[in-house]
């Protein structure tokens, strides 16, 4: 990603941090801040425990789906097209989440708040590494963590207040004015960056596929493994799958050109420190 001129006095790389600081602490938030609402939900739709679960679960499952595919995406489109698209997403999600009739429409408009998630995370992640110089992106690195810890912390929090003073469609329809004001500094301050190389790298299909499959099977297990019992046959089948999907996916990438995960990486320790 190019430098260009601060504007207002402010370098662009720290413009490029505020922007993404928006997004993160916004689709983080709404891992956590919708769990205290559920109650409510439950109440005013007259659904089952079973039924509620699915409204985290699907956020869950595509927020995780989605982030593999975000360097695919970056060689096409850029940053910029990437990271603003998220945010429509992510907005338009948090609307539709606001005004569902049922819990079918509230578990596909949690779908499409998380395919803007999934995506901003890793985005913004690749935006700050690009922007910032090597000296700098530690500091730059421990700010982008703050957005880590402060979205799952304080969603709680927020979720009960704003479900005790304006209902529970509230910490749907909170992310409005901060994803339409996030959307609008992205587009005015972030550049278009979008790759010109000829050649681009073809698509991972069944890395993906195995990825996928390890993430759908083992976020479903660890998710409902106390509700149906962790020696019970639909936990052995997630662990199953989980297992296959990553053995797969393993022997996949090892095989293919254009991997959607360089392993290689994991041979650096402090790699494998962090992770």
């Amino acid at each position: 990603m190019s430098q260009r001129p601060p504007v207002s006095g402010l370098d662009y790389k720290w413009q490029v941090m505020i922007v993404v600081m928006i997004g993160m602490v916004m689709a983080l938030l709404d891992v956590s801040i919708v769990n205290i609402s559920i109650p409510t939900i439950m109440a005013d739709f007259g659904a089952n425990v079973t039924d509620i679960e699915w409204v985290v679960t699907a956020y869950m499952l595509t927020f995780a789906v989605l982030m593999p595919l975000t360097a695919w995406l970056r060689e096409r489109i850029g940053h910029k097209i990437l990271y603003s698209m998220s945010l429509i997403l992510f907005t338009v999600g948090s609307l539709l989440c606001g005004m569902a009739w049922d819990i079918p429409s509230l578990i596909v408009a949690r779908v499409i708040q998380a395919l803007g998630g999934g995506a901003m995370t890793p985005t913004g992640m690749a935006m700050i590494a690009e922007t910032f110089g090597p000296r700098e992106r530690g500091k730059a690195m421990g700010f982008f963590g703050i957005a880590i810890v402060v979205g799952p912390a304080f969603g709680p929090t927020l979720g009960g207040f704003l479900t005790h003073a304006f209902g529970w469609r509230s910490v749907f329809l909170v992310n409005l004015p901060v994803g339409i004001f996030g959307l609008w500094m992205a587009l005015k301050m972030l550049i278009p960056d979008r790759p010109q190389c000829k050649v681009h790298q073809s698509f991972d299909l069944w890395g993906f596929v195995f990825l996928t499959l390890f993430l759908v099977a083992f976020l479903l297990g660890i998710s409902k493994g106390e509700q149906e019992g962790w020696a019970s046959r639909y936990i052995m089948i997630c662990a199953g799958l989980s297992v296959f999907g990553l053995v797969s996916f393993l022997v996949t990438e090892s095989l293919v050109k254009d991997r959607i995960m360089d392993l290689g990486l994991f041979k650096f320790p402090s790699l494998l420190w962090r992770c």
